[in-house]
C-alpha cells in the first residue's frame, strides 16, 4: 500500500494508505482553495495535477497510480 501524505498550504492533514499494490511514500501539496475543490468533487485530481495546482513528491510511478485513487473523500479533512 502506498502511503500518501497530504499537505494543504503548510499543514499536514494527515496520512492515507492506498492500494496501488506498491510500498512507496508521495506527498501531495495543493492550496486551501484547491483542497476545497478536490473536496467538493468540483476539481478532478488528474486535473489538478496537470494544471501544477496539485504538487508531488516523491515516487513517480506511484504518483500516477494513486491519482486515479484520490476521491473527494480523501480530502474531506482538507477543506478550509
Amino acid at each position: 500500500m502506498a502511503q500518501v501524505s497530504i499537505v494543504v498550504g503548510t499543514e499536514s492533514t494527515g496520512t492515507h494508505d492506498l492500494d496501488d499494490g506498491s510500498d512507496a511514500e508521495v506527498v501531495l501539496t495543493t492550496t486551501p482553495v484547491v483542497a476545497s475543490e478536490l473536496a467538493a468533487g468540483l476539481l478532478d485530481p488528474n486535473v489538478a495535477f496537470m494544471q501544477g495546482r496539485l504538487k508531488t513528491s516523491g515516487d513517480p510511478g506511484a504518483v500516477l497510480r494513486v491519482l486515479p485513487l484520490l476521491g473527494p473523500g480523501l480530502w474531506a479533512g482538507a477543506r478550509d
